[in-house]
């Protein structure tokens, strides 16, 4: 998702005390081809927690909106690192990694999805006549409303026992020195991560299957529905994601290619935003016809939030209308000619 304007909100109340978040000091993993995959894996999980870590204050004190957008994206970043190097890690730290991190991309993602929606209706407000801006007002504090409730949910499990046993293992378990070898853990005696090469000789196997899924939306795509849609924007980010992780060992030219899968990543985030914003306003215009009471709500107010439903259904046409174009550059001769020649033995 690309990054949204920044919303400044009173210091919350809430704090915890954080465990040290060590500052990244590049944007580096410092994963080299003479890592084992296990290691590389290490190193990427290593540099987005550390990231994750860095955010969290923020995130908790709630000045700026881009820290909580920030700390989402390094556990987001951890969770597809965790799913892609999966085969190169221990069975059980891999289940119990992509339970706790799901929670937790659960707990911060209301609380985002509300200063998304926020950001999103001060453009549209900015830019309407002055009678729609303040007659979409009440819409306004309502959402703030929600955004304080979700904030809430979400700094009660950032203090919970819950959270801190996640950083603890998690750290526990990254920042520990690896061991020379890794015991069975399995019911039948097997170890628990059968090979470790280099990542090197993985990573044209690690690309191609992420690339994969993406080609087969092809046959549907033309009567892709938004749930189709948004899986394949979850896809065309992991493909992201994976092309960033393994960036220090892949030729110049994958930054092309990271271009292009992140520009119709965004162009389907866009499209999702405005999905989301129109099902919470879609449920919101039921409410207020059948409210006994719309004295609050005055004619000008339903009328100005009906305009914006449509507004929002509007983009979401469009932007899957134009769509196609992007997805023919991720599907063409040179995008897929580009990812041979990078991902290629050297």
């Amino acid at each position: 998702m690309a990054r949204r304007a920044t919303i400044r909100y009173p210091p919350s109340e809430n704090t915890v005390t954080t465990l040290a978040a060590p500052k990244p000091s590049s944007k580096r993993l410092g994963i080299t081809g003479q890592d084992s995959a296990a290691d590389a894996a290490r190193k990427a999980m290593r540099f987005h927690f550390r990231r994750m870590l860095k955010y969290e204050a923020g995130a908790i004190d709630g000045r700026d909106s881009e820290d909580l957008h920030d700390m989402r994206v390094a556990v987001r970043r951890l969770r597809a690192a965790v799913q892609l190097f999966r085969p190169y890690l221990p069975k059980k730290q891999v289940a119990r990694l992509r339970k706790d991190l799901r929670r937790l991309g659960r707990a911060l993602g209301p609380a985002r999805d509300y200063d998304v929606m926020l950001a999103n209706l001060d453009a549209y407000r900015a830019a309407a006549p002055a009678t729609a801006e303040d007659a979409l007002a009440p819409l306004v504090r309502r959402w703030r409303k929600q955004r304080k409730r979700a904030r809430k949910a979400m700094i009660e499990y950032l203090e919970s026992k819950r959270y801190r046993r996640l950083k603890r293992r998690m750290g526990e378990y990254l920042e520990a020195p690896r061991p020379p070898e890794v015991a069975a853990d399995t019911a039948d005696g097997r170890a628990a991560v059968p090979q470790d090469p280099l990542i090197s000789a993985v990573v044209p196997a690690l690309i191609a299957n992420r690339y994969d899924r993406l080609l087969a939306y092809g046959p549907s795509l033309h009567s892709a529905s938004i749930e189709t849609l948004h899986a394949l924007r979850i896809d065309c980010k992991r493909l992201r994601y994976a092309l960033e992780f393994l960036r220090e060992v892949l030729p110049a030219q994958a930054a092309e290619a990271i271009e292009d899968v992140t520009q119709a990543q965004d162009h389907l985030g866009e499209i999702n935003d405005a999905y989301v914003a129109g099902g919470v306003l879609r449920q919101l215009v039921k409410q207020w016809r059948r409210a006994k009471d719309d004295s609050r709500n005055s004619a000008a107010s339903r009328n100005a939030l009906a305009v914006y439903l449509a507004y929002c259904d509007d983009c979401v046409r469009t932007k899957a209308h134009t769509f196609p174009v992007m997805w023919e550059r991720l599907t063409g001769y040179e995008f897929r000619q580009r990812l041979q020649d990078i991902t290629a033995p050297a």
